[in-house]
């Protein structure tokens, strides 16, 4: 999934050191609330997806439903409480979006058999003895289209063919994407972030390097 992710990383760094180039203010970083919220969520993942890493075969379909829901939990607050930081709401619909797909089919995410096979790389194989069925060590869960909810935010999205990694995602993915893209956006310049108010930031400039200072909103 991160492969999904990482462009919109690479390009937000970008856009900041290409706005902080121009800028004699350099670029100042806002300080986040409840900050550990975030590996916390991914660390509840983990078992979900990477069940070894815990020593597990495979983590029960119960188990994966319950830490997929309050790994998305701990996201949806983490942007609640950090609402004040620009393009952060965008960030948050994807996760809610997500969230709401997943709920309403079960606390996992529905991906169709066709994107199954594509995932496998293998036209011919039988997905109906998996239908209904959670999808090995992931958080998908093998389901037609007539019988998912809400659709449009299920894992229906593919890399083209000729791409050499298979992916799956969801219209909340591409969300998140850009959300992370416009949060790093708004780190630079200085008065970008300013506007929306940071009672608190940290400043970086070229000729003093990091510093912290407080700011009144006007």
């Amino acid at each position: 999934m991160m492969l999904i992710f990482l462009p919109a990383i690479l390009l937000g760094l970008g856009a900041v050191l290409v706005k902080s180039s121009f800028s004699t203010q350099g670029f100042q970083i806002p300080r986040w609330k409840v900050g550990w919220l975030i590996p916390a969520a991914f660390l509840l993942m983990l078992p979900v997806t990477r069940p070894q890493v815990f020593f597990l075969s495979r983590l029960s379909d119960d188990w994966a439903v319950g830490l997929m829901a309050v790994s998305q939990l701990l996201l949806l607050l983490f942007v609640f409480l950090n609402l004040r930081i620009s393009g952060l709401w965008i960030l948050g619909l994807g996760f809610l979006m997500n969230m709401v797909c997943m709920q309403a089919n079960g606390g996992l995410m529905p991906v169709q058999p066709e994107r199954l096979s594509y995932l496998l790389n293998d036209p011919e194989f039988d997905t109906k003895p998996y239908l209904g069925s959670r999808f090995g060590n992931s958080k998908d869960i093998v389901m037609d289209q007539q019988g998912t909810q809400f659709w449009l935010f299920s894992d229906r999205f593919t890399l083209p063919d000729k791409f050499p990694y298979r992916v799956v995602f969801s219209l909340g993915d591409i969300v998140i994407a850009l959300g992370i893209f416009f949060t790093l956006v708004g780190i630079s310049p200085g008065k970008f972030i300013n506007r929306v108010g940071v009672p608190h930031e940290y400043s970086f400039s070229k000729n003093r390097g990091f510093s912290h200072k407080k700011q009144t909103c006007e």
